[in-house]
């Protein structure tokens, strides 16, 4: 026995004078599997700190110093450079502490742990990491359960062999199948809400087990911690583990309903069967035998339910033997836990993906249907007719031996064979050897019938919408702080050129929140062509302008080392609401001077953030952004141009944004300002609870800038937008990274986006949106935002939609012209359509053929599949990654992409019917050695006299695409730019119809604009009819949208 006395970081140690056993110290730890829960610990931790300062147990000062340590500790968790003390850090409590006290001093870290045990500890550690990752798993459940909704109503024709006993029994429809899992995962769904909302109750501040002696405030740990509610016994707090068990109890049931599931799909993979084809991604073969295919995934899936059920039963023998409160046969319930939860949330997303790539085989279920199927349609054919069923089984049964014994199927049996069983039996028995008419027959709710399968589904979808109460869902955090903390959190993770720019230390983070459910497929398939071009336009200057009604909140990433610039009449370092421009020539236009003595450009030696810009005649203080122009304090003159300050920036680490797509920072009175003042600025903030360093919004640059009065100089407008124009069609050098797999957009959200005013009725806006419904979609921009940082993105979908624009936008362009030339037009559409067409395949060409290719109805809608699939076939290995919004938007972007194709295709066969010869060429395979001269299909000008018809399909396509790229004036000179409205500058005409200007008809356009302004106009018919409001917004200041946030970060 070692005689090692037990080292002082022991937090236990003080009672002790023997040592202890090294093998006993190796048993006793947990640091190796519960390190996981260090940010659960942190934040735990902090709560504590904060509640023991408000009861004056600890001073203010010495939180403050807590609470940074803590934040520097789990800053090296995150980074990965933490390192353990073996022998010293037996848990993932004593490691963070030992840690704190070396940062911060074991003076004041050692008075954390005031009144607190780690009994309550870890019980509110375990809580809060299982509530999050239970949180995710629903996701997971909700994305795997509208997969299964959604290949069931697009697979509800096809029919295949139900079966009992594993044998043929009545036909069924496979979204049948489906739906008969969909149902149990739903109700596996149910029970996971209700599990959530027993998980989310609060131990802290209970002790050891008989309570807190400082009276501390339960009530506002459980708020900050985002707890439902607090567990009311101090003893049975710190000893309960059936949050836990429960929990595994429900994951044993979920891989009790998957490995059935998983089974099924075994059977119907195997070649004796063949109903579905597992994808490559989920499939694996065989070392000696070349030929196999194994589903290595399902029955992974199915062996792996047996792990978790073992967790379970396990977990259960350890607590059913243990007295009253804390025993250190707890400890065995974390670990378990941990593998448990990942078991789960791994196989739910691999089932997920083994779905949605699955190739069902219709024509295999088809050819498995048994006419013995209809055994039983025969019986109730004889019930209608009278005769009592238990009479009909039998019958039945007669007619079932004579098809046995004379080898005849008993569809095939003649009516004399069938009337020497019964007499009963009439003519039109025939007609009830139909398996589609079986299935129909099964008509009432819950059956197999078309009708009844498309109202589960419904149901289903129905039973997906239910959400977890606002009160289970965590801290209530919000993606925007108060003018002053967001600031000030924003210069933190700056550096000024010149010094370091120094703030106070962030918050913690939270990584919880609301997930509302309420997006739906339907609504993003209503809404595609809006999700296209939102894409499309994301952080694009030109696309943003002629879509500037933004819909979308998308987290996005701004590099570190990225340089930022402000412009101002100050050399103070901002500590109120500011902007920060990409651009230089952006921020020059905003240096003016303060009327005092010229100083350098960076500020004087020794400012620090906080100080308030100076004072007096000239240097009004900086408006929030929406607020109007400043009141008194101003000169006459203080738009002229005199020289003021241009600040750069250096982004010290990676700053956290959301972007806002659109002209979001227009003041207008149609819409661009609607997802701030409709959607994030609805409810007040607590100070230091933000999630994001700022908010990047666009006008003529991307950034939030105030702007009261015209003022142009010391750069000239043109410069300042030629800039923008250059550089802004894509941030360059990727300064602006978002994230569309954690985006948040209203199009898929179920409310009108239609304008009220019906003279902007074409403008997306949020105000049919309800109350309601605009917190809910606020909620799910918060859990957006509260997801671990950088935001991984599944898909660059801006590069799928990129591809599809650039294949199609110019041809399009041409062939919708009014002055298309026919013969530009047959050629084009025909060479477009060429690479997807496929003739029919000869008969000797069809063995081997894919049995779903085959059944497509038409050689064009085998054509419109594989041009979709050019684009969206590598996006397919995928799938089982995608959150929510890659699903929408996948759903979005196929649905256009589809929609194109299928006019090009409609589009050829409308110009086929002119030349009925052409069209039979085409649709044949030339003999061997060629055709003869004389039988070559005829020349495309034999198609002309259809373009007429076939020209408005593309017309009414490029209509509903509204690209962007159409409005662009081509052929600018090289010291022109093409203008389009951007705010705060351009007139209707220049939305409407972009021209070519230079530096000198730019300058007298801007000053134009500002009497007649795009942005400060009704245009009450859209087109070129201009009222100035400007009057108006003065009277009204509710049309000055008072919403104060970060500017361009």
């Amino acid at each position: 026995m070692s005689e090692t006395k037990p080292g002082e970081n022991m937090l236990w140690g003080g009672r002790f004078t023997g040592g202890l056993d090294p093998l006993m110290v190796a048993y006793n730890e947990s640091i190796y599997f519960d390190r996981v829960l260090y940010k659960q610990d942190i934040l735990g931790s902090i709560a504590f700190a904060r509640a023991n300062a408000k009861n004056g147990i600890i001073t203010q000062e010495e939180f403050t110093k807590l609470e940074a340590g803590l934040q520097a500790v789990k800053k090296e968790w995150e980074d990965g450079v933490f390192k353990i003390v073996p022998g010293v850090d037996e848990d993932i409590h004593t490691a963070n502490e030992r840690r704190l006290g070396e940062i911060i001093g074991k003076d004041v870290a050692g008075k954390l742990h005031t009144g607190r045990s780690r009994n309550e500890q870890i019980a509110t550690d375990m809580r809060l990491w299982l509530r999050d990752e239970l949180v995710k798993i629903e996701k997971h459940l909700v994305d795997f359960l509208n997969v299964t909704a959604a290949r069931a109503e697009k697979e509800v024709d096809y029919v295949m062999p139900g079966y009992t006993h594993l044998q043929r029994a009545q036909p069924i429809r496979w979204s049948h199948w489906m739906l008969s899992y969909g149902f149990s995962f739903a109700s596996d769904l149910e029970r996971l809400r209700e599990v959530i909302r027993r998980v989310n109750r609060s131990p802290l501040g209970c002790g050891a087990l008989a309570g807190n002696p400082f009276g501390i405030d339960r009530d506002m740990m459980c708020k900050e911690l985002g707890f439902d509610s607090l567990l009311w016994n101090s003893m049975g707090a710190v000893a309960d583990r059936d949050f836990v068990a429960e929990t595994m109890q429900w994951g044993s049931m979920l891989m009790l309903h998957i490995s059935r599931w998983a089974e099924d799909l075994i059977i119907y993979s195997t070649g004796e069967f063949n109903f579905v084809r597992l994808a490559d991604a989920y499939s694996t073969g065989s070392s000696l035998m070349p030929q196999k295919k194994n589903p290595d995934s399902l029955e992974l899936l199915r062996g792996k339910s047996g792990r978790a059920m073992g967790q379970c039963v396990g977990l259960m023998t350890t607590l059913k033997g243990l007295p009253s409160t804390y025993n250190k046969d707890l400890q065995e319930s974390v670990e378990p836990m941990l593998d448990h939860i990942k078991t789960v949330s791994d196989s739910i997303q691999i089932a997920n993906g083994v779905l949605a790539t699955l190739t069902v085989q219709p024509t295999k279920m088809a050819a498995s249907l048994d006419p013995f199927m209809l055994a039983t349609d025969v019986a109730d054919y004889l019930v209608r007719k009278g005769v009592p069923f238990r009479e009909t089984h039998h019958i039945s049964g007669r007619l079932v031996a004579l098809s046995e014994n004379t080898g005849t199927p008993m569809n095939e049996l003649t009516y004399e064979q069938v009337s020497q069983v019964d007499a009963r039996f009439e003519k039109d028995i025939a007609a009830v050897f139909n398996y589609e008419k079986s299935a129909e027959a099964r008509s009432a709710k819950g059956g197999t019938s078309k009708a009844t399968v498309l109202e589960q589904i419904s149901v289903l979808r129905e039973m997906l919408k239910a959400t977890l109460p606002e009160t289970a869902l965590g801290p209530h955090f919000e993606p925007i702080s108060t003018p002053t903390s967001l600031a000030m959190r924003l210069l933190a993770s700056l550096n000024l050129a010149g010094g370091l720019v120094q703030g106070s230390s962030l918050s913690p983070s939270r990584d919880h929140a609301a997930t509302t459910n309420l997006a739906s497929h339907s609504h993003a398939e209503a809404n595609a062509f809006g999700i296209f071009n939102t894409v499309l336009a994301g952080m694009r200057q030109w696309d943003s302008s002629v879509h500037h009604n933004g819909m979308a909140f998308v987290p996005a990433q701004v590099p570190e080392g990225t340089l930022l610039y402000h412009g101002g009449i100050s050399a103070e370092v901002p500590d109120t609401l500011e902007w920060l421009a990409f651009e230089i020539e952006h921020a020059q236009n905003f240096a003016r001077s303060f009327r005092g003595d010229w100083k350098p450009r960076f500020p004087p030696p020794g400012t620090k953030p906080g100080k308030k810009p100076p004072a007096g005649p000239g240097v009004g203080p900086i408006k929030p952004p929406h607020s109007g122009a400043p009141k008194g304090g101003h000169r006459p003159d203080d738009n002229t141009g005199h020289r003021g300050y241009l600040h750069t920036y250096r982004a010290t680490r990676p700053l956290k944004m959301l972007y806002l797509d659109g002209m979001a920072a227009a003041k207008a009175m149609f819409g661009p300002l609607d997802q701030q003042d409709l959607i994030l600025a609805t409810k007040p903030i607590e100070p230091g609870y933000s999630r994001v360093d700022g908010i990047i919004r666009m006008e003529a640059g991307f950034e939030i800038i105030h702007y009261t009065e015209p003022w142009f100089g010391p750069v000239s407008t043109f410069q300042w937008l030629r800039a923008v124009a250059r550089r802004y069609d894509g941030i360059g050098a990727h300064r602006a990274q978002l994230s569309w797999s954690g985006a948040v957009a209203g199009w898929w959200y179920p409310f009108n986006t239609s304008s009220l005013d019906p003279a902007f009725a074409s403008l997306p806006r949020f105000e049919q949106a309800s109350p309601k419904m605009r917190a809910a979609i606020r909620a799910d921009v918060v859990q957006a935002m509260s997801q671990d940082w950088p935001p991984a993105a599944s898909v660059d979908w801006q590069s799928v939609v990129d591809m599809v624009a650039g294949r199609f936008s110019r041809r399009l362009e041409a062939l919708a012209a009014a002055d298309a030339d026919p013969q530009l037009f047959v050629t084009q559409v025909m060479e477009t359509a060429a690479p997807y067409f496929n003739t029919p395949l000869q008969d000797d060409e069809k063995k081997g053929q894919a049995e779903n290719e085959l059944s497509k109805s038409s050689p064009e809608e085998r054509a419109v599949d594989r041009c979709v699939d050019s684009f969206f076939y590598p996006v397919v290995p995928l799938i089982p990654k995608f959150t929510t919004a890659d699903n929408l938007i996948y759903v979005a972007l196929t649905n256009v992409t589809r929609e194109i194709c299928t006019a090009m295709f409609d589009a050829r066969s409308i110009l086929l019917t002119a030349a009925p010869k052409t069209a039979a060429h085409l649709d044949q395979r030339p003999p061997p050695g060629g055709r003869p001269e004389d039988e070559k299909p005829p020349l495309n000008h034999v198609l002309i006299p259809a373009v007429p018809k076939a020209q408005p399909i593309i017309q009414a396509l490029v209509k509903k695409l509204d690209w962007a790229e159409w409005k662009r004036c081509y052929g600018c000179k090289y010291n022109e730019e093409c203008f389009i409205a951007m705010f705060p500058f351009g007139t209707p005409e220049d939305h409407f119809r972009p021209q070519c200007f230079n530096d000198t008809a730019m300058h007298e356009h801007a000053m134009l604009s500002m009497g007649n302004s795009y942005w400060r106009t009704g245009m009450k018919d859209r087109q070129e009819t201009h009222l100035d409001v400007s009057e108006e917004m003065e009277e009204n200041p509710e049309h000055e949208q008072q919403v104060m946030m970060m500017g361009d970060l």
